[in-house]
């Protein structure tokens, strides 16, 4: 079976663990043989093996992480083919560049772009991310990454995916060395299994979750790396009202437990967000009636929330049947946009905040960040309420699921959505003020 993907980074990271390979061999195998006889010393000898064995996984991430480190390449023999022709011409073509030192530093150095790909860089060359994105969807393949502009090199970042390195390349195409707040929806693998791509070289002040910790697993996993990075982790309940930098935002889910939250730390915030007038700008695409957004927005990358959250005594989570059920959904307002992110909100959960206060603050929002992934499992009462200008589905070629379900496409653009999907528009970006016409934008990458 042949690859579609070439890796530009295997010869020099295979160089750098070439060292480790001979003891973290000779050491694992002798544990193997001495495990049966001596089982103390077969431990102390797995112990050795684990270093140099630390150190080429390590290789191998960092090398994985870099936003160049591989190409798409035809899967078949006419590119193997090919790739055996740029081989052979790259080796030629190098015994000549040795004999030329300019010529062998600018190679170097234009290879070095191609593989770090700086934010600036990437965005004269093409046009990603547009300027005034207000939000993108990152392409992660089955899972969910996204990321609210929170001001320069900021960015709240809504669930980490399941590849670190898909979600880590989508952020420094993004610009995004600041996160003030990564929420996580909820702890299924898709959603998590990338939170070290957010914090890798990142500033993270702090991560929201919902307070349903299964799979047990994923929720050990983020809180030991949180921990591990003395980063506060809080809990998101229904009402809260937070902001930061251009963004205002209430969770509209799950419900709060019985009793006083508990948590962390003090939080402090601003009173509950206004609507005091529509804001206008041109239109495309354009739609009924004037959209209403909040008054100009300060603060710092630090986020406010909705009041004091104390340690008080041990309160009774609301029942849920699984993970999905229990994640944060959002309202969202920036620059006189509205949106909704539904997490993997199933229908129960659906109609149940239809009937909650919050639904009416949900009609006819800009964008729509479709619920588990466009899956054919979606209230039709709730897609005609909140009748979105745009649907965006975060999905994976082929995933074995069918995501999106072709009911909930059509049943989206029957509300006269316009439906996106990262599975064959790529990574997507959002702008746009609103405003009476209503104005959305959307940008494919590499569109």
């Amino acid at each position: 079976v042949l690859s579609a993907r070439v890796s530009l980074v295997a010869v020099p990271c295979n160089l750098l663990a070439e060292a480790a390979v001979a003891p973290a061999t000779v050491l694992g195998f002798a544990a193997l043989a001495t495990a049966p006889v001596a089982m103390p010393l077969a431990k102390l000898l797995a112990w050795g093996a684990s270093w140099p064995t630390r150190w080429i996984a390590g290789v191998a991430r960092a090398g994985a992480a870099l936003p160049g480190a591989g190409v798409d390449w035809p899967g078949n023999w006419p590119g193997a083919l090919l790739l055996a022709a740029v081989t052979v011409a790259v080796v030629l073509a190098g015994r000549r560049l040795v004999r030329h030192p300019w010529w062998c530093g600018l190679f170097g150095a234009l290879l070095l772009l191609a593989l770090v790909r700086p934010a600036p860089l990437t965005r004269v060359v093409t046009g990603w991310p547009p300027p005034g994105w207000r939000y993108a969807m990152c392409d992660v393949g089955q899972g969910d990454a996204t990321v609210l502009a929170a001001g320069a090199g900021a960015g709240v970042v809504v669930d980490a995916g399941p590849d670190p390195a898909a979600v880590d390349r989508c952020l420094r195409q993004l610009g995004i060395t600041r996160v003030p707040l990564l929420v996580l929806t909820h702890f299924h693998a898709d959603h998590v299994a990338g939170l070290t791509g957010v914090l890798r070289g990142r500033e993270v002040a702090a991560i929201e979750t919902t307070g349903f910790e299964e799979p047990r697993q994923e929720a050990e996993y983020v809180e030991r790396e949180a921990a591990g990075r003395h980063i506060p982790v809080v809990r998101a309940v229904a009402g809260e009202e937070r902001r930061t930098g251009p963004l205002s935002w209430r969770v509209l889910w799950p419900p709060a437990a019985t009793g006083p939250p508990t948590g962390s730390g003090p939080l402090t915030g601003p009173g509950p967000l206004t609507e005091p007038g529509p804001l206008t700008g041109p239109g495309s695409p354009t739609g009924p009636g004037p959209v209403t957004g909040p008054g100009p927005l300060t603060g710092p990358d630090s986020v406010t929330g909705p009041g004091p959250v104390t340690e008080s005594r041990p309160v009774a989570a609301p029942e849920f049947d699984g993970p999905n059920d229990a994640s944060v959904a959002l309202l969202v307002r920036t620059g006189g946009l509205r949106l909704l992110l539904l997490g993997d909100l199933e229908p129960p959960d659906q109609q149940a905040l239809l009937r909650s206060p919050e639904a009416a603050g949900m009609a006819g929002v800009d964008v729509l960040k479709v619920a588990h992934h466009g899956s054919a499992y979606q209230d039709p009462e709730l897609i005609r309420l909140v009748a979105p200008r745009v649907a965006l589905i975060s999905c994976g070629t082929g995933n074995p699921y069918g995501h999106p379900a072709p009911s909930t496409v059509a049943a989206l653009r029957a509300g006269g959505a316009l439906v996106l999907r990262t599975d064959r528009d790529g990574a997507l970006a959002v702008g746009g003020a609103g405003g009476a016409d209503r104005e959305v934008r959307v940008t494919r990458d590499g569109a």
